[in-house]
């Protein structure tokens, strides 16, 4: 009934209709649906501009100080901490600021980029 399935023109003997009629009736059954798909969008089709989705979101709320001085400034502060210790020769405690800091400043970043 499809165009590129072989269907050797077989006829419907309890509707007698070919292949052809009914493709061709599908085919405006579909047209109507989509047509008044297309009618129902345009009448609900609400336009938002930048300045109304910026005016409506916080400049900053407490999730977002919350992730910049604990994620972002903690993070820094332990690595560059846990980095310095190392070079110092204290191995323990600098490989366990290095990976804290490291692993707060990956949460920071994934946070910013998936917010």
């Amino acid at each position: 009934m499809v165009h590129g399935i072989p269907t050797d023109n077989k006829t419907y003997k309890h509707k007698n209709r070919t292949d052809i009629k009914w493709l061709c009736k599908d085919l405006n059954i579909w047209r109507q649906y989509i047509e008044n798909y297309i009618q129902q969008q345009n009448h609900t089709e609400v336009t938002t501009t930048i300045e109304e989705t910026h005016a409506t979101q916080p400049i900053l709320s407490f999730v977002n100080i919350f992730a910049i001085l604990f994620l972002g400034f903690t993070g820094t502060i332990a690595l560059l901490t846990g980095i310095y210790i190392l070079l110092q020769g204290t191995y323990i405690i600098g490989v366990f600021l290095t990976i804290i800091g490291a692993i707060f400043l990956i949460s920071f970043i994934l946070y910013q980029y998936y917010r």
